[in-house]
């Protein structure tokens, strides 16, 4: 495990902009893919945290407490590959069919970097059962929109996670309400294509929706 000075989500998050130079270093050196990289950048959601986390829960080993970590919807698997590489045991989930590049991003970075990452192929919709049987600590970042139950998810999660850091799309409006800002839970399911024309994105959330939720 790397020095306790890096423990805090602060310094982490400034020690994954080199990570993140470092990553871009190994996708040019390599030739001839036929696919895209994931063109968003999951390690920026460690400055997010940075701003949200308070107290003890700045300490990502206190979080983990030791125990393996897990990240659902990793994409190329960027925040997966940091962790390891800081000494975590860490496990990747997601479904190729929905993946960016069916996890042809996370298995080559995954293969270059020498294997440090345990992945999991799971479509998270059906009877999803994570690799290990308890984590301290579980990342499901922009995620829970794109399930068909999120509620299941948040209940597999209370079974076998101390902790879990979750974000999702939050609205203060919803569709057939015009420019009525909702304060209610409200959890509106929408239509295929109606979000930004992605068949996945299932839920708006108001944030008194998403606070019931949890």
């Amino acid at each position: 495990m790397s020095s306790p000075e890096l423990w805090d989500i602060g310094l982490l998050a400034e020690r994954s902009i080199e990570f993140r130079k470092h990553l871009d270093e190994i996708k040019r050196k390599i030739n001839n893919i036929d696919f895209e990289w994931y063109p968003y950048d999951s390690l920026s959601n460690l400055h997010t945290l940075d701003r949200l986390l308070t107290g003890s829960n700045r300490s990502l080993e206190n979080l983990a407490g030791g125990q393996p970590i897990l990240d659902i919807g990793c994409a190329d698997g960027d925040l997966a590959l940091f962790l390891t590489s800081l000494g975590y045991k860490v496990s990747a989930v997601d479904n190729p069919i929905t993946n960016y590049n069916s996890l042809r991003g996370l298995r080559m970075l995954n293969r270059e970097l020498g294997e440090m990452v345990r992945i999991q192929v799971a479509d998270l919709d059906d009877r999803f059962e994570p690799p290990e049987t308890s984590y301290g600590l579980v990342f499901l970042l922009g995620v829970l929109y794109h399930l068909k139950n999120p509620y299941r998810m948040l209940e597999l999660l209370a079974r076998q996670t101390q902790y879990a850091l979750i974000s999702t799309t939050i609205t203060a409006y919803a569709p057939g309400l015009y420019d009525t800002v909702v304060s209610t839970p409200i959890a509106y399911l929408a239509d295929v294509y109606e979000i930004n024309r992605d068949s996945t994105n299932y839920w708006l959330l108001s944030d008194a929706g998403f606070r019931r939720l949890l």
